[in-house]
């Protein structure tokens, strides 16, 4: 069953620190007057969009994810899980990010899957990475696969 969010009141709803906040029409999550957030995006009831990040296209935010900085979310890629994209870092295509940590100047692209990382620099276009274990002191395990 799918849950759908009306958010009522569009206008600004919250202060923190001199910064007013809305409710994206598109999922009901927190955009900060300073983000660009499109109006096809979609930003989940529990996530927050920071700073001058901005998410365009139809860019997905779910979970408990936060995008920050000067990021950029674009494309139909998908931030979820318990996601934080900080710094420079761009995540666009059709890239999915999940229960990972993307900073620096990081790009993660195209067809490009990450999974329970933290990426703080390179280019990641496809494949897939996932750590193998949960302390993330192991070596990880990076499945090169052309995803079309």
């Amino acid at each position: 069953m799918k849950r759908y969010v009306d958010v009522l009141y569009k206008e600004n709803c919250l202060d923190i620190d001199g910064i007013l906040f809305h409710h994206h029409q598109n999922g009901g999550g927190l955009v900060a007057e300073t983000a660009n957030v499109a109006e096809t995006a979609y930003v989940g009831l529990r996530c927050v969009v920071l700073d001058n990040a901005s998410v365009l296209g139809f860019s997905r935010i779910s979970g408990i994810s936060i995008v920050k900085d000067s990021t950029i979310i674009s494309g139909m890629s998908m931030i979820y899980g318990d996601s934080v994209i900080t710094d420079n870092a761009e995540v666009s295509g059709k890239a999915l990010v999940y229960n990972s940590e993307i900073s620096g100047n990081s790009r993660i692209l195209s067809h490009a899957h990450i999974y329970y990382s933290k990426i703080f620099f390179g280019v990641y276009e496809l494949g897939t990475i996932e750590f193998l274990n949960e302390n993330k002191e192991t070596v990880f395990k990076k499945i090169i696969s052309a995803i079309f």
